[in-house]
């Protein structure tokens, strides 16, 4: 008796985006990484993840959103 097994192809498959560390992040929105620590304590800057170990993550997508509400009107 053999084992069913599942093939993806390529199209099957969701493509997550990458999640950036603190200092790509940094040097997207063109701020040092102790600038991006200071927003993340005092609840200013983009939302972010903590994974085990307390390793900070952010997502581009979530970067972008937060940027655009930074932006004020002339």
């Amino acid at each position: 008796m053999s084992t069913p097994t599942i093939e993806q192809t390529s199209e099957d498959r969701t493509a997550l985006p990458k999640l950036l560390t603190r200092q790509e992040a940094a040097d997207y929105l063109g701020v040092s990484a102790k600038t991006m620590a200071n927003w993340a304590s005092s609840g200013l800057g983009p939302q972010y993840y903590t994974l085990c170990g307390g390793v900070t993550r952010y997502d581009p997508q979530i970067i972008h959103q937060w940027l655009q509400n930074q932006c004020t009107p002339d």
